[in-house]
């Protein structure tokens, strides 16, 4: 049988209305090449090819059995520490349910191996690796994890962290700052460090880090957290310039006020004006999911994010923005 032939014309590099048949007309956008980010929407036959004109006048093909019904992460390793709650937790399911091999890294057991079974149970794989993102053996054993049971490692989400409790500077233990800085920053580090060979060694690889808006904005009785979280932001530019020659991209997410076990959102006041400031409500009014933060960076992981590498996402429903609006006051009857 002979390649169906479909015509389409391009309105920019990528964008372009495919005519599949006189009844069908859709808009097909994405980047033309092996590792074509999907379109959920398509359903082409395996023995069809596509030839797309661009803007910029290069002709660019796709055969139709790069664009099988496959997750944006179908095939691919990845590692996430801090996975047994949280945005960790949210992470692994949606990277999961886009076709990843998830290693599920955390210090506790409990909330790793429940992260394991909820994935297994979708229909997804998963191994528990219990591990302390401030020791290096602990993290090489983790990566090895990887490698040894899936044969590679794709994507690594340095996720754990710790906030710490609200104490003013002076009255802070140097211990406490040891090892908010050592899990925070040193975990990234570490992680990093010794990921980064093994996506060498195959040909390329992401790294995505969990920094936070405190990493940009100082707030008073978070130093410790805010100066390692700054320091992520930090490490993230460097290494993503390291390695962009390399086919790696590295880049961080940078939370606000989102309902996790770490922020204890969940169990703050609802008083605005008894809530630490950390806690206190966004520009948008509300805080945020751990699955909303999962979204970005099952983006940042993905192939969708292709030409992205050094950059902070901010996901703070604008808290970092300015001075919200205030709320006009109600008059008087």
């Amino acid at each position: 049988m002979l390649p169906t032939q479909i015509q389409h014309r391009c309105t920019a590099d990528s964008d372009c209305i495919t005519y599949h048949s006189a009844q069908e007309e859709r808009w097909l956008t994405g980047r033309f090449h092996s590792g074509y980010a999907r379109d959920e929407s398509s359903a082409y036959n395996n023995d069809s090819t596509e030839t797309c004109i661009s803007g910029s006048g290069v002709t660019q093909e796709l055969v139709k059995g790069e664009l099988l019904n496959m997750g944006k992460l179908a095939e691919k390793v990845a590692v996430i520490t801090g996975a047994g709650s949280g945005i960790g937790r949210a992470a692994a399911l949606l990277f999961a349910k886009e076709g990843a091999k998830i290693v599920v890294a955390d210090f506790a057991p409990q909330g790793g191996h429940e992260t394991v079974k909820m994935i297994k149970e979708a229909g997804g794989q998963a191994i528990f690796v219990e591990v302390n993102v401030s020791k290096s053996a602990e993290v090489q054993k983790m990566i090895k994890s990887a490698v040894d049971n899936y044969g590679r490692l794709d994507i690594l989400f340095n996720n754990a962290g710790m906030q710490g409790k609200y104490i003013i500077t002076a009255e802070l233990p140097e211990e406490t700052w040891d090892t908010i800085l050592t899990t925070n920053l040193k975990g990234v580090f570490l992680g990093s460090k010794y990921a980064l060979p093994v996506m060498l060694n195959q040909g390329g690889g992401v790294i995505v880090n969990t920094a936070s808006s405190a990493g940009m904005i100082g707030l008073p009785g978070l130093q410790a957290y805010c100066a390692s979280k700054a320091g992520v932001i930090q490490l993230t530019k460097a290494m993503a310039l390291e390695y962009a020659d390399k086919n790696i991209r590295i880049n961080c997410i940078c939370p606000g006020g989102i309902i996790t076990p770490l922020s204890g959102i969940g169990t703050a006041p609802t008083d605005p004006a008894l809530m630490p400031p950390f806690h206190q409500p966004q520009a948008m009014r509300r805080f945020g999911s751990p699955e909303e933060v999962a979204k970005v960076a099952l983006y940042l992981a993905s192939d969708d994010s292709s030409f992205v590498t050094g950059t902070s996402a901010v996901v703070d429903g604008g808290w970092t923005a300015g001075i919200p609006k205030t709320p006009p006051k109600k008059k008087q009857e």
